[in-house]
Parts: structure tokens; C-alpha cells; sequence
């Protein structure tokens, strides 16, 4: 179903586009998107949990700087009556659609107050609104994003409008967490390879640069990895360099030596 933005909410959405842009690092991403969407949709507190697959376990917690320290508080008693949520009672969160959830529309405000998950954990935000967005999936991670207000409920517009920050945020997200897969494998790769052929400053390398240094490890020349992988050798040899010169080595021909000592190096190339 389509829908109208305003002229503000797009400025603010461009402005969380070129932002996240910018970022390097998940913690920035949190904060960031915590930083957002209080501009875009004003609530008491705003939360972005990280769990793992199925919401068996909490990983992280990032919550607005105003309920950072009394939210912390509370995480024990949130991950222990999870199961409480009356959205979890309704759908399950394994069938969950990445839209947000209110959770007016699946309680009624007295069974909410005695829900355990509101004596426990909501009563001490003073929120009897609150809305929940399965916004983002990873192989390791179930991205949750939770707003409460204390006074009144999340319109139609403010949730469509929270669906489409999700869809922003959430490549950028993806995008982050292939790096991080990469950077684990890589520095997999370089243990071994220090084992192997006693390299040191490894763990200077790129995820790039122990690639390239598996393959010619394994016996291919530099033109056959370029070819293999559709790269300019060009690009290939100054990224030889560059790992020799982290390497502190004096010549890729000392380079190429020590790699082809031994043992062949036979691992799971960082992707």
C-alpha cells in the first residue's frame, strides 16, 4: 500500500541515508539509527536489540542515552519473559514479516497490565504504547527495533514510515556484516598461514592480500589469478607489494619462496 511522505520526513530520511554513508563500524549504525528515528517518529525511548537467530538469546542492546542506564537494568528481566510478548503469543516470532508490530493491536490494555513481561520490564519505562520491528535478518543476528511511548499509540503513517527507515538501514547492515564475515575469515587464514610458513605481521594484511597470498601459496601465478578472478594484474602485483612491504620482506621473489616452502596452504577463502 502506498503512502504519502511528508517534505520533512524525506529530508530527515535523506539525511539518515547519507549518514549511515558515512559509517564504519555496527556501533556507529545503532547509534545512528537510534539517533534518527527519534527525529522521524518522537517516542519516549528507543530501542535496537541484537539476538540471536529464533530471539533464543540477547546479544547486544543499544537503547536512546535517556533509558540507557535504567534499560540495562532491565535486559535480564526482558530476555526471561520474552515469551510474554503479545506478539510472540499471536505470530511467533519465526513467522514474523519484517513490518512493525503494535502491540495494542494484539492486547487489550488490562491484560497487558497483567502481562509479566510489562510488570517486569515496561512498567518501569511508563510505556503502554510500544512498537516492534523485525526489521533486519544475518546468518548470526535477529535485528529487533523497539519504540515505546508513554501516552499514545504509533499511527499507520508513523509505522509505514518506520518500515521504510528499516529498508534504508538494513543494506548498510547486510553490508557490515559481510565485512565482519570476511575480516573472521581472514584472519583464520592468516593463523594458518603463520603456522605454515612462519610469516609474521599477518594480521596487517586485507582479507584482499591473504587471498591473493593463499592462491600463490597453492602454486597459481599472479596471471592466473587475475584471470581466474577477472582482476587487472596490474592491481594484483601492487597488492603483492603491498603485502610484502607489510610483510617486511625485501622482494616478492622472497615472498613467492617462503610461500612455496612447505605444506600447500588449504583453507576457505575469506569472501
Amino acid at each position: 500500500m502506498s503512502y504519502e511522505i511528508r517534505e520533512s520526513d524525506f529530508r530527515v530520511l535523506r539525511d539518515f541515508g547519507r549518514h549511515l554513508s558515512l559509517l564504519l563500524h555496527r556501533d556507529e549504525l545503532s547509534e545512528c539509527t537510534l539517533l534518527y528515528l527519534n527525529r522521524l517518529i518522537p517516542s519516549d525511548c528507543v530501542c535496537w536489540n541484537e539476538w540471536t537467530p529464533a530471539f533464543t538469546f540477547l546479544k547486544e542492546s543499544h537503547v536512546t542515552e535517556s533509558h540507557r542506564s535504567r534499560i540495562g537494568r532491565l535486559i535480564p528481566s526482558l530476555v526471561e519473559n520474552l515469551k510474554h510478548h503479545p506478539v510472540i503469543t499471536h505470530v511467533g516470532w519465526h513467522r514474523l514479516l519484517p513490518h512493525p508490530y503494535r502491540l495494542s493491536d494484539y492486547q487489550c490494555d488490562a491484560f497487558f497490565r497483567d502481562n509479566p513481561l510489562y510488570q517486569e520490564v515496561y512498567r518501569h519505562l511508563e510505556a503502554r504504547y510500544q512498537l516492534a520491528f523485525p526489521f533486519c535478518t544475518t546468518s548470526t543476528t535477529e535485528f529487533l527495533l523497539i519504540l515505546n511511548r508513554r501516552y499514545r499509540d504509533f499511527t499507520e503513517h508513523e509505522r509505514q514510515l518506520l518500515q521504510t527507515a528499516g529498508q534504508i538501514v538494513a543494506p548498510f547492515l547486510h553490508r557490515m556484516h559481510a565485512k565482519e564475515i570476511a575480516q573472521r575469515k581472514a584472519e583464520i587464514v592468516a593463523v594458518i598461514m603463520e603456522q605454515t610458513y612462519g610469516l609474521l605481521h599477518l594480521d596487517t594484511l586485507s582479507p584482499g592480500e591473504l587471498l591473493l597470498l593463499k592462491a600463490l601459496a597453492a602454486g597459481q601465478s599472479v596471471s592466473e589469478v587475475a584471470t581466474a578472478r577477472h582482476i587487472r594484474r596490474d592491481t594484483l602485483s601492487r597488492q603483492l607489494s603491498a603485502a610484502r612491504e607489510k610483510l617486511k620482506l625485501t622482494s616478492n621473489k622472497e615472498l613467492l619462496a617462503t610461500l612455496r616452502s612447505d605444506s600447500p596452504l588449504n583453507t576457505t577463502d575469506p569472501k
